[in-house]
């Protein structure tokens, strides 16, 4: 089974210091030096992190990102290399620089983030329809900030011409809720998932409302431009509402040790489109989702809940 994961590819930085973390507000003297006391660089963005999670999964992963050619790139190409990801579709630019996130982690475990987005701005949809050429089981869209946000429908039009039966899930990001809301309404009735959290359910309701937000009537909405796709809305600790067609169900979330707030929504999108197309029925395939989420949240071994062969045969979800 093959995957292909379009979005970003970050060299996230983390910035950990208690002049940072014991404050619930970020705020300096202008002029003044701040402690650091540890500076740790990861791969993420939308791409890689489905990417990972796809891999340990099992299946054969090919990102379609973009990075520059400047020394944060190196994260991102060692974390690739280390895990065996396939970078036939990846960009490397140099005129453009990597994207970076600077993480200032809070002892509340919310994390504040300081985004630049660089080369993930140029991905294009000429660069990404050189997938098109083969055939897919499983495409995962991940946030996306590039013009590519304006040829979504076209894109999967084509990937689908190869496999109608594919699995396509997407995770949008506010930018894309905000400038490209027509073609996310178009893009819906061709997914099998879409996978939002509360705040960007409540930022796409507010494009066409001017009432307060009402997730009920919200995922109604959706469900009746898409009755096949499952719609998934995250509530951190409140766990997710999901919706397919008129079938909807809460699925409370398990108590964790959050150590951060990064990277649950492509984590938990990603192992629900692999369970979905290894024939696996919606529910146990959101409840795996939710649970590689809590694990990536916690900093635990997803080692144990991972195998998609036997997941009737799991522990029960409580």
């Amino acid at each position: 089974m093959n995957a292909v994961t379009i979005g970003s590819a970050v060299c996230d930085v983390t910035l950990s210091g208690t002049a940072l973390q014991s404050h619930a507000y970020l705020s300096h003297h202008a002029g003044s030096k701040v402690p650091i006391e540890e500076v740790i660089m990861r791969a993420g963005g939308g791409a890689i992190n489905s990417a990972l999670i796809m891999h340990k999964l099992g299946i054969q992963t090919y990102p379609v990102c973009c990075f520059g050619t400047d020394p944060f790139s190196n994260t991102i190409q060692t974390t690739l290399t280390q895990n065996n990801i396939y970078v036939d579709y990846v960009k490397i630019s140099d005129k453009s620089k990597t994207a970076l996130s600077f993480l200032l982690p809070h002892e509340s475990n919310q994390t504040t983030i300081l985004t630049y987005k660089g080369a993930g701005t140029t991905l294009d949809y000429q660069w990404a329809e050189t997938i098109t050429n083969r055939s897919w089981d499983i495409v995962y869209i991940a946030p996306i900030s590039g013009p590519l946000n304006q040829h979504l429908v076209a894109l999967v039009n084509k990937i689908r011409h190869h496999n109608p039966d594919c699995i396509v899930a997407h995770n949008p990001n506010p930018h894309q809720l905000t400038t490209t809301m027509a073609e996310q309404k178009k893009l819906l009735p061709l997914l099998n998932l879409y996978i939002l959290n509360y705040q960007e359910a409540e930022i796409a309701w507010h494009q066409e409302h001017s009432t307060p937000f009402n997730l009920d009537q919200y995922l109604k909405e959706i469900s009746t431009l898409a009755p096949k796709c499952i719609i998934v809305v995250t509530q951190g600790a409140r766990g997710l509402e999901w919706r397919q067609d008129t079938s909807r169900a809460h699925i409370d979330a398990q108590p964790i040790n959050q150590l951060h707030s990064v990277g649950a929504g492509d984590s938990c999108g990603a192992t629900i489109a692999a369970a979905l197309a290894h024939k696996h029925n919606t529910k146990d395939s959101i409840e795996l989702g939710m649970r590689i989420a809590e694990k990536v949240l916690s900093h635990t071994s997803i080692e144990a809940v991972i195998d998609l062969e036997n997941l009737e045969q799991r522990e029960p979800y409580k």
